[in-house]
């Protein structure tokens, strides 16, 4: 039986920064996908227009359209991530409250055992649990 002890002052700070870059992350990959699919669409109306060169537009929907909305979604997507990181950091500090700490198996009846393992690697690698043994009340 393994017991981690949470900081919960820690989780709260860790979330906080987390849900924070999140949102940042999430308007700029936001905006680097509707950058990307304007110069995409302009390209089309161009092509179906008869206005420049395959040469020109192949450059603008590859330079201006898809790598801008390859790169949008990746960031989106890591911003989406940082937020369900601190969700999950947020249901390791409530299954936590009270006793200071939580057992694996605890988060593991909850959380599955693979989501529990990554939850405590992460945590432990964030500083907000370490490995410990249980208060005696």
């Amino acid at each position: 039986m393994s017991w981690f002890v949470v900081d919960s002052r820690a989780v709260e700070d860790a979330c906080r920064g987390y849900e924070r870059v999140g949102i940042a992350f999430i308007l700029v990959g936001s905006a680097g996908v509707v950058f990307g699919m304007f110069w995409t669409a302009f390209a089309v109306v161009c092509l179906i227009l008869g206005i420049g060169t395959g040469l020109v537009l192949g450059l603008v929907v590859g330079v201006g359209g898809l790598m801008p909305i390859a790169g949008g979604a990746l960031v989106l997507a890591l911003g989406v991530l940082r937020r369900v990181w601190a969700a999950r950091l947020r249901d390791l500090q409530t299954l936590a409250h009270g006793a200071g700490g939580v057992t694996h198996e605890q988060a593991a009846a909850i959380m599955g055992e693979m989501s529990a393992r990554k939850l405590f690697r992460k945590a432990c690698e964030m500083g907000v649990a370490a490995p410990g043994v249980p208060a005696r009340s």
